[in-house]
């Protein structure tokens, strides 16, 4: 059976774990809702993008192999916590300890320079704040690429493999 990246993705993000967001940041839970569903096919669609260019191949397997090896889609209770903290700001893109370390450079490798780009697109998609835009970026950064770096992992998927699964699904 062939792996559904937005429905695998979907189901790794209940309604419950939205409406915690949207509590926990202070922000109406059908933007947040919206939020989500703008910013998971974006991080799909900017790995698409970075597999199609030469040159990425080591650096997208390697991503992935971090994502799958990181247990990244277990920790997002973890994600929610660190935004309760007091010493989570809006400033910091996350928090300098576990999975937290590992999603500035996720978003890095599939984004690049354009990150901010996408964070301004989801704010005014969704109606949000920017750093609330920002903080449903790192939350679905795992939530859409640990499925499929599992499924790589797990079927020991080739770049061009990764590439083929990406262009079928967009």
């Amino acid at each position: 059976m062939p792996l559904e990246l937005l429905e695998a993705a979907k189901l790794s993000l209940p309604d419950s774990m939205v409406s915690i967001v949207a509590s926990s940041l202070g922000e109406n839970e059908l933007n947040i809702r919206r939020a989500f569903k703008s910013a998971v096919p974006a991080i799909l669609g900017g790995l698409l993008h970075k597999t199609s260019r030469s040159g990425e191949e080591s650096t997208i397997m390697s991503m992935l192999k971090d994502i799958a090896a990181s247990g990244a889609i277990n920790s997002l209770p973890e994600l929610l916590e660190a935004k309760k903290s007091s010493s989570y700001t809006a400033a910091s893109a996350a928090p300098g300890y576990g999975i937290h370390s590992m999603i500035p450079e996720w978003q890095k490798t599939v984004f690049g320079p354009k990150l901010i780009n996408i964070i301004n697109a989801v704010s005014i998609y969704a109606e949000i704040k920017s750093s609330t835009a920002n903080t449903i970026l790192n939350i679905a950064t795992p939530v859409a690429l640990a499925p499929i770096a599992q499924h790589a992992v797990e079927n020991s998927l080739s770049f061009s493999d990764i590439e083929s699964l990406l262009q079928n699904q967009k």
